[in-house]
């Protein structure tokens, strides 16, 4: 076994069988969100101006997403899955924003509005939220296990949805 090999069998639960592309794809999100970050940061967007609040990022269930999206206040529900992933069915109300054009559309977001970031597995998702906080945003919120632990609102897949709002409530 390598230093490598090691290393991510360190990270991983014993219990969990991850393929070649599970770890390409965990790279992958990393350099995406380092090199996000480093746009976002160079284009000055999200971090807002005056003095701004502690940045905020919670690991959430879908429960306490669920209980976020009933209690009236402004929330962005973050989808970032493919296009493709997103049109396969999504939380109503969702913006889908790929993790990989993030930090060019990051000024589409409203840095002082909630935003909770959803994906598939939670990992892509993770890496937005992180792109989010370094970028300013003050409440942001992560679906830990991702869509596939979803037991909330769901919008079958139509080829039309792929358009929406913030979810106010």
């Amino acid at each position: 076994m390598t230093k490598a090999g090691a290393a991510d069998s360190a990270e991983q639960p014993a219990d969990t069988h991850h393929t070649k592309g599970d770890t390409t794809l965990r790279r992958y999100a990393l350099a995406a969100v380092g090199l996000a970050m480093a746009v976002a940061l160079a284009s000055g967007c999200g971090g807002g101006s005056g003095t701004p609040a502690q940045p905020v990022r919670q690991d959430i269930s879908d429960t306490e997403l669920q209980a976020m999206m009933a209690d009236g206040e402004p929330l962005v529900i973050l989808d970032v899955r493919t296009p493709s992933e997103y049109e396969s069915g999504h939380i109503p109300g969702s913006l889908n924003i790929p993790l990989a054009e993030l930090a060019d559309r990051i000024c589409e977001l409203d840095p002082n509005v909630r935003t909770a970031c959803v994906c598939s597995g939670g990992v892509r998702s993770s890496s937005a939220a992180d792109l989010l906080v370094a970028s300013g945003f003050k409440h942001v919120y992560n679906l830990e296990d991702g869509l596939k632990s979803w037991d909330g609102p769901w919008q079958p897949g139509c080829p039309t949805c792929s358009r929406s709002i913030a979810f106010t409530g």
